[in-house]
């Protein structure tokens, strides 16, 4: 009891506080540390053997021992050629010249979009437009007493190249839609410009299909009516359309008994055959009806309408 009083004694006389101190952890080697179970590997030279590096305590560290070797990395992949194989360096020969290849495909397709194409559109547009073709309209007071297979067969002995957007006998209330083409222009290539639209197709294109045609529409659903439309390439204005598609059909100024703007932008004249059929023929400026950049500004859409 003694020997724990003055222990107390001496603490509380160097201290000067009454609360308890707080006990420092030894660290590795110094004294009083723990140290590992007899056996066991210290776990410092533990490490140091799996860094590939054996040691011997030293105080607080680990050395290598006096004797034992010192362990360097193995240098030797660093001093082979940096060259690839002989394999890889033929495939990037390959690829880069694929390369090659493509992006002189790709700068050549640039250059024809960019600078030469437009010139050749242009030219193949004023192609379209100055070669010589005929329209060879029908008239429609001629064939509005006729059934439908005897006006096809009419147009057809007229010597004209046809294509049937729908044909003769599919409308059951009677009628047909018929396209009358080009005389240089094949029937393949005309279907298959008429199957894109066309304002979907080139403005060159698109002239040479209307540069020369014409389309014919029979209705029987209320009476007989037949509409006849065309490109009108010559004439300059709505006024000399106009004038044009009269004397096409026979007619002249003494039967007109209207004529103005509707509410569409046509202009028109209107009246009665000899026959006794009423017609109407209507002018507009073509780009109204397709929407397609290079076609002339005096290009006019007509329509002639005969009822009978």
């Amino acid at each position: 009891m003694e020997a724990k009083h003055s222990k107390h004694a001496a603490g509380k006389h160097a201290g000067g506080a009454t609360a308890p101190e707080a006990a420092e952890e030894p660290r590795e080697g110094a004294p009083g540390a723990e140290e590992p179970p007899a056996g066991e590997e210290p776990p410092a030279a533990a490490h140091e053997r799996r860094m590939g590096r054996p040691g011997r305590r030293h105080g607080a560290a680990w050395q290598a021992a006096p004797g034992e070797p010192v362990r360097h990395l193995d240098g030797k992949g660093l001093a082979r050629p940096l060259d690839p194989p002989l394999l890889v360096r033929r495939g990037m020969l390959v690829f880069a010249a694929v390369a090659v290849a493509v992006g002189g495909v790709m700068l050549f397709q640039w250059v024809d979009r960019v600078y030469l194409s437009p010139a050749d559109e242009q030219q193949a547009l004023q192609q379209s437009l100055t070669r010589e073709v005929s329209l060879d309209l029908p008239v429609l007071a001629a064939l509005a007493p006729l059934d439908d297979a005897a006006i096809m067969q009419s147009l057809a002995d007229a010597g004209n190249v046809l294509y049937e957007r729908t044909p003769v006998g599919q409308n059951p209330d009677g009628g047909f839609d018929v396209v009358k083409l080009p005389a240089d222009v094949p029937l393949e290539e005309a279907g298959l410009l008429y199957l894109q639209g066309i304002n979907n197709i080139s403005p060159a294109s698109a002239a040479k299909l209307l540069n020369g045609s014409w389309d014919l529409e029979v209705s029987r659903k209320a009476g007989t009516v037949l509409r006849l439309h065309y490109a009108d390439f010559a004439s300059g204005d709505a006024d000399g359309a106009i004038f044009a598609a009269m004397e096409s059909q026979g007619l002249d100024s003494t039967m007109v008994t209207d004529s103005g703007v509707d509410d569409a932008g046509n202009t028109y004249q209107a009246g009665t055959t000899p026959e006794g059929y009423g017609w109407r023929v209507s002018v507009i400026g073509l780009s109204e009806v397709y929407k397609l950049s290079g076609l002339p500004a005096t290009a006019q859409y007509v329509g002639i309408r005969l009822t009978a």
